[in-house]
């Protein structure tokens, strides 16, 4: 694909100037999509200036169709990576990380959510915690709002592994405030920086594709673990509307979208009803957490790996 001309156009004395599109294709090569909309980035705030400049009619970009790129397929973590991934995870230097991404792969919360979380909302006795707020930084500072949909506020049952990730992660964090003394910030918060103020979802997403990059795994997004929860239990035949609610969602329809691919053949234990009482976890067993919204019902566990 090659951009031959950038556009039709004529000046004030009416003379063509240009071809009668902005992208003209060729065959055997050409610009990828990408560039293309860069190159009509740069080139927009130029013609607008020649307009108000009268030296243009019009900007002619303004109503140019950029060509459309192939989808590319979504990648998830299968059953066998989240192992490997979490072999790699105490390889990590901030003791914090393993524990956050171990959590965000067994309850599938929006990183926003588990860096929002406050211990006031952690149950440890009743295995669940109550989604309240999504973090996010604005001017230089962390702010907290309602979670992203009504949907989204929501209680989500822990597996045994992640109550023992939550009590690991309220030891490291008493011993760290004697630690630091006057100098710590206290947020209440589960997930910290060094002095106790919330944690940079962003730094977490670097360290993580850190990580990655030094197994030669699949360059996947944090956020992403928040899909291989939602695709392995998906093919463990779990229902999509308990799967929609576990994850937040305001309807199965986005779940379906978003999730349509990691469906597979189920080869495990399939959760036959909404209010099933909660399956127990073996040792081998790794666990995700199958959740009501609040008020909705039992809230349920469910082994995955």
């Amino acid at each position: 694909m090659q951009i031959e001309r950038t556009c039709t156009y004529q000046n004030k004395g009416g003379h063509t100037y240009a071809d009668d599109a902005f992208i003209r294709e060729k065959a055997g090569g050409g610009l990828d999509v990408g560039t293309i909309k860069r190159v009509r980035t740069a080139l927009s705030p130029i013609f607008s200036t020649a307009v108000k400049k009268e030296l243009l009619l019009k900007n002619p970009v303004t109503h140019a169709t950029t060509p459309g790129s192939e989808p590319k397929e979504k990648e998830f973590l299968d059953a066998g990576q989240c192992r490997e991934l979490l072999g790699f995870l105490p390889e990590m230097t901030n003791p914090q990380l393993p524990r956050a991404i171990e959590l965000l792969l067994y309850t599938g919360l929006r990183v926003g959510e588990l860096t929002a979380l406050h211990w006031g909302e952690v149950d440890l006795e009743k295995a669940m915690v109550t989604v309240k707020y999504n973090l996010y930084r604005l001017d230089g500072e962390y702010r907290l709002s309602t979670p992203k949909t009504k949907s989204s506020a929501r209680v989500v049952a822990l597996p045994p592994q992640a109550v023992k990730l939550l009590q690991e992660q309220k030891e490291w964090q008493d011993s760290r405030r004697k630690e630091v003394g006057d100098k710590w910030i206290d947020r209440g918060a589960v997930f910290t920086g060094l002095f106790g103020e919330y944690m940079s979802k962003n730094y977490i997403n670097l360290q993580f594709k850190r990580l990655l990059k030094k197994h030669d795994f699949p360059d996947i997004h944090i956020h992403d673990l928040r899909h291989a929860n939602a695709s392995l239990l998906i093919n463990m035949g779990i229902p999509t509307k308990v799967i929609s609610e576990h994850l937040g969602h305001c309807d199965t329809r986005t779940t379906e979208n978003i999730y349509a691919q990691g469906r597979a053949a189920p080869d495990h234990h399939v959760l036959a009803g909404a209010e099933r009482e909660p399956l127990h976890f073996g040792e081998r067993h790794m666990g995700a957490a199958v959740c009501r919204r609040q008020g909705h019902g039992t809230i349920q566990a469910v082994p995955w790996l």
